[in-house]
């Protein structure tokens, strides 16, 4: 199990900075392996103050530095970005907005 912590930037008027965010990779970081997002809105697009998110799927690509999660896998979110000895740097997108924002998350737990 491998976990990253981090903050999340976004591009929106209701969720904007240091939103917490959280990624827990079971097994090693590779493609095909479980991959979760949790995180916490300040406020979400409903209004609702700190209001808990969860998306769960793959790692659906990694090749080299680069690392996508739940491309083509039916969620509302999905990110592309690079990872790089102990941080995964994560754009995140939606239907709705391509550059709805950025993460940079650290290494904080690993069992390998």
């Amino acid at each position: 199990m491998l976990v990253y912590q981090g903050k999340l930037n976004t591009n929106t008027d209701y969720a904007t900075e240091d939103e917490v965010i959280t990624l827990t990779i079971s097994g090693a970081l590779e493609q095909g392996s479980p991959a979760v997002i949790t995180g916490q809105w300040t406020v979400s697009y409903e209004g609702v103050s700190k209001e808990n998110y969860t998306q769960a799927g793959t790692i659906t690509t990694l090749e080299d530095d680069h690392i996508e999660l739940y491309v083509d896998e039916d969620k509302y979110y999905w990110f592309i970005g690079t990872v790089s000895d102990e941080k995964i740097v994560l754009d995140m997108k939606s239907p709705d907005l391509e550059d709805y924002g950025h993460a940079e998350l650290s290494l904080v737990y690993s069992d390998q």
